[in-house]
């Protein structure tokens, strides 16, 4: 799978790949998101990362805020 996905990056083709192991991720690339859930954690670029920075964002990381949805404690009160 992971020669496949690198063929077609090669070909210029954009390829979402959803895993949890880091060791494939950084071997194809190029850019990784980490979300938590449901919500992006962050954007890396894995040139300028290391897979210890995507594991403290995968187990610590703050979701960023979505737009147009309130948080529980921001919830106006009926």
């Amino acid at each position: 799978m992971l020669a496949l996905v690198n063929r077609l990056g090669d070909r210029g083709l954009a390829v979402v790949l959803i895993s949890h192991n880091l060791h494939d991720i950084f071997e194809v690339a190029t850019r990784i998101t980490v979300l938590r859930l449901g919500r992006v954690v962050g954007v890396y670029e894995r040139a300028k990362t290391t897979q210890q920075e995507i594991v403290q964002a995968i187990t610590a990381g703050v979701p960023t805020k979505v737009s147009g949805i309130a948080e529980a404690a921001e919830a106006p009160i009926p």
